[in-house]
């Protein structure tokens, strides 16, 4: 039976990584077009409709990766989580765990972008991110 290796760390040669900067140069080049519109909206409109783009934007990024985890985030509960971290109007939706501990971690990250990666980070990020589990022994480490 062939294996079909999905994980990172289970390549062969992990963690040494290679590309091909050819095979993502039309990939980059939409990537930066697309930030560069995105941006330009940003400085044309309104403080409360650009808070709802930065939501926006932030959730559907802590959607896409958590999907590659194969977990599966509830939408407005996440928008809500996001919103309530900003200090931003929201209605009064219960907040479930996952799409809470996400929110607080793309949060952290939205504020501190620029600070170097550090294990201490990336504990915090787990923490945040396993938001109060008990069935994990090592979170946050």
């Amino acid at each position: 039976m062939l294996y079909k290796k999905h994980w990172n760390w289970q390549q062969k040669d992990w963690p040494k990584f290679t590309y091909n900067v050819d095979s993502i140069n039309a990939m980059e080049r939409d990537f930066l077009q697309k930030t560069g519109v995105s941006f330009g909206i940003s400085k044309h409109i309104a403080s409360e409709k650009k808070n709802d783009l930065i939501v926006t934007l932030i959730s559907n990024e802590a959607l896409k990766t958590s999907e590659i985890e194969g977990e599966i985030l509830d939408r407005d509960s996440l928008q809500s989580s996001i919103k309530r971290y900003f200090g931003f109007k929201s209605l009064p939706t219960h907040s479930h765990p996952a799409e809470n501990g996400i929110a607080e971690m793309m949060i952290d990250l939205y504020h501190h972008y620029d600070a170097p990666l550090s294990h201490e980070i990336l504990y915090s990020w787990h923490d945040m991110l396993m938001n109060g589990r008990r069935d994990i022994h090592d979170i946050g480490g």
